[in-house]
C-alpha cells in the first residue's frame, strides 16, 4: 500500500517538471523570433536547467548565441546536441557554419562532408567544402569539391569562377582558361572574370589573348 501511494505522489511532480520544460522553452523560442536573444538564452538556461539533456534547449541557445556572434559558446551547443543526437542534420549544418565564421574550415569541412555521408544529394554542401579547402589553400581538393557541385549546378557562374580561381592559383592555367571562359559564357559582364582570363591567358604564354581581353 505504502509503494502505491509513493508511485501515485510521483508521478504528477514529473509531469509537472515536463510541462514546466516545454513552458519555458516556448518563452525562449518566442524571444527567439522576436530577435531578443539575451532573453532567449536566459528561457532556454531554465530549460537546460529542468532537462539537462534536453537538446531543443541546447540547440536554440546555440543558434542564439550564433546570432550575438558569440561562436564559441554556439559552437559548444551544437556539439552538445550532436552528442545527444549524432544524426541531428540541422545542428550539423549550423556548426559548420559557425566553424566558418571563426575560420576553422577544416572543422566545416569535416561537418559538410558528414552531411553528404547522411544524404549524397545534398549536393549543395560541395560547394562549401570546395570554399574550405580553397581557404586552406588546398586547390586540388578544392577542384574536387567544386566540380561534384558544378555537375549538377551549371549555371552557377559565381562557383565556375571560384574554381577557375582555385585552378589558377594551382598553376593549372588551361582549366582556369576554361572556367573563366564558362563565367563569361553566362555571365559576359563579369569582368573580374574577363581579367582573370587575361592573367591566366598570360601565364599560359598566350600573350595575343591575353590583350584581347585586357584591351
Amino acid at each position: 500500500m505504502k509503494k502505491f501511494i509513493l508511485i501515485f505522489i510521483l508521478f504528477p511532480v514529473v509531469a509537472f517538471s515536463q510541462t514546466d520544460v516545454y513552458t519555458v522553452y516556448g518563452q525562449g523560442v518566442q524571444a527567439f523570433y522576436r530577435q531578443d536573444y539575451t532573453e532567449a538564452i536566459y528561457h532556454f538556461n531554465s530549460s537546460i536547467d529542468f532537462k539537462e539533456d534536453f537538446m531543443l534547449g541546447y540547440y536554440y541557445r546555440g543558434l542564439s548565441y550564433k546570432n550575438i556572434n558569440n561562436f564559441d559558446e554556439a559552437i559548444k551547443d551544437f556539439t552538445k546536441v550532436l552528442s545527444l543526437d549524432s544524426t541531428y542534420k540541422d545542428a550539423i549544418v549550423k556548426r559548420a557554419e559557425t566553424f566558418m565564421l571563426v575560420k576553422k574550415y577544416a572543422e566545416a569541412a569535416n561537418d559538410y562532408e558528414k552531411l553528404i555521408v547522411f544524404n549524397p544529394e545534398y549536393n549543395l554542401f560541395y560547394k562549401e567544402i570546395g570554399l574550405c579547402y580553397y581557404y586552406m589553400r588546398k586547390y586540388e581538393l578544392a577542384d574536387i569539391a567544386y566540380s561534384n557541385y558544378l555537375a549538377v549546378a551549371t549555371d552557377d557562374y559565381e562557383t565556375h569562377f571560384k574554381r577557375g580561381m582555385t585552378n589558377f592559383y594551382a598553376n593549372n592555367f588551361k582549366q582556369a582558361i576554361e572556367d573563366f571562359t564558362t563565367v563569361l559564357s553566362l555571365k559576359p559582364e563579369y569582368l573580374s572574370a574577363l581579367d582573370m582570363r587575361g592573367q591566366s591567358y598570360q601565364r599560359y604564354n598566350l600573350i595575343d589573348n591575353a590583350c584581347q581581353d585586357w584591351e
